[in-house]
């Protein structure tokens, strides 16, 4: 029988540890992207306040990092409890976090709907992608919250979440195939997978 608490304990650690690899590159790369932003706009206000955020984030990147980090651990049991979680999350910073992770959702959406699909299995619950702990959606409202929690301004804001979109969401990818190749190994079927197969029931019964 699926051990399904065991199952999402270790998928929730391996992807923590991969989203604080990437975060931790997000602030490697993030004062090349600002950088960059700097002197690539021609508004000279644009170009100080970019100056200005890279030493504004040198001061403020562990509490970020560590607010984030701190997120995405409590976000566990939305494995188990992914639509009830989603409906109790903050509504102005998840609207947010819907248009930072809009390109990156539609993106992954094929593996994504497959991961929904293998924990819908697995929890014999309706899960909505958008639900999923590691969503983009998920994601970015971690970083959201933990963009409000460092005090950013929200100038200031706009701009380190474009950059998380570029340094983190779009580097997605070899989680979701990890996550989903896990979750088919343990015997969470698709949708797809069911239906050739002729699946009736789930795990358990």
């Amino acid at each position: 029988m699926l051990d399904r608490k065991r199952l999402f304990t270790n998928l929730h650690c391996y992807m923590a540890d991969e989203l604080s690899e990437l975060t931790n590159g997000f602030y490697h790369n993030i004062e090349d992207g600002l950088f960059e932003l700097a002197y690539s706009n021609p508004d000279a206000k644009q170009r100080k306040r970019s100056a200005g955020l890279m030493r504004d984030l040198r001061a403020r990147q562990r509490l970020l990092l560590e607010k984030f980090n701190t997120q995405v651990a409590s976000s566990a049991q939305d494995w188990l409890e992914a639509d009830c979680r989603l409906r109790q999350m903050d509504d102005g910073a998840y609207k947010t976090a819907e248009q930072i992770a809009a390109k990156c959702a539609a993106h992954f959406s094929p593996v994504l709907q497959s991961i929904a699909e293998r924990t819908s299995y697995a929890t014999q619950q309706n899960v909505a992608r958008q639900a999923l702990p590691l969503s983009p959606e998920k994601i970015s409202y971690h970083f959201v919250i933990a963009c409000k929690s460092a005090d950013l301004q929200s100038d200031s804001a706009l701009i380190i979440q474009s950059l998380f979109r570029r340094f983190v969401l779009d580097r997605l990818g070899l989680l979701y195939g990890e996550i989903n190749a896990e979750l088919r190994q343990a015997g969470c079927t698709s949708l797809a997978e069911r239906n050739f197969v002729g699946h009736k029931v789930g795990p358990f019964r």
